[in-house]
C-alpha cells in the first residue's frame, strides 16, 4: 500500500472509504457540492438535505458536514 500525503491523512477514512465504494461515491460526492454551494449563498441560513434511505448515508452525511466545520 503506497504511503498517504499529509492532505490525505487529514480526510476521515469514514469519507476515503465511502469514496472508494462505487455504491456511495456518487452520493458522498453531490453532499459534498451541496455543502460547497451553501457557503457560498450569504443568503442561505441552514442546509438540509433530503432524506436518506439508509442509516449509512445519514452518518456520511454528518461526517461530510463535519470536515467542513473543521
Amino acid at each position: 500500500m503506497a504511503a498517504m500525503t499529509e492532505k490525505e491523512a487529514m480526510v476521515d477514512p469514514f469519507l476515503v472509504e465511502a469514496l472508494q465504494n462505487p455504491r456511495h461515491r456518487l452520493t458522498i460526492l453531490w453532499m459534498e457540492i451541496d455543502i460547497q454551494k451553501f457557503f457560498q449563498n450569504p443568503e442561505q441560513l441552514q442546509l438540509e438535505f433530503l432524506p436518506f434511505p439508509t442509516s449509512y448515508m445519514r452518518f456520511a452525511a454528518h461526517r461530510v458536514a463535519q470536515h467542513y466545520v473543521i
